[in-house]
């Protein structure tokens, strides 16, 4: 069996089932897990691995998406899109004056994909606050709102 971690560009040889197995592999997906199983007579084989949706392609611009929920209490969730590989990251959240809160990147190497991060305000007040991601060539701001 080969598999892809680049969406297909190149495969690597992880456990080569050939071409006389005896039968089709049967293959499932369950709750971040795949299965794998099929025969050879005489024997059953089976194998079973996470499974992380990592060989899409990758998005094909910058994006920086609303955090969620907003308004918030305590904690948020930013999400946002990283088109190519080694990219430098900044993620900082400003108040409503402009003056800096917090980094939660700064100049981080990321690689391409979709990224996640949680931002745990319980040591700042109530306000409108402002998250701003910073890359070589993308900068966008969006707005969020802490409420206690």
């Amino acid at each position: 069996m080969n598999y892809s971690t680049n969406a297909g560009n190149t495969w690597n040889g992880y456990f080569n089932i050939g071409t006389d197995t005896g039968s089709s592999p049967s293959v499932s997906i369950s709750k971040g897990t795949i299965h794998i199983v099929w025969w050879k007579y005489p024997d059953i084989f089976y194998m079973k691995g996470n499974f992380s949706p990592s060989c899409y392609p990758p998005p094909e611009k910058y994006a920086l998406l609303q955090n969620y929920p907003n308004p918030f209490n305590n904690e948020t969730t930013i999400e946002y899109d990283v088109p190519s590989n080694n990219t430098e990251i900044s993620l900082f959240i400003y108040n409503i004056l402009g003056q800096e809160i917090t980094r939660l990147f700064d100049n981080d190497i990321q690689e391409y994909g979709h990224h996640r991060v949680m931002w745990d305000a319980t040591e700042v007040s109530s306000g409108v606050y402002f998250y701003r991601l910073i890359t070589p060539t993308f900068t966008e701001t969006r707005k969020l709102i802490l409420l206690r």
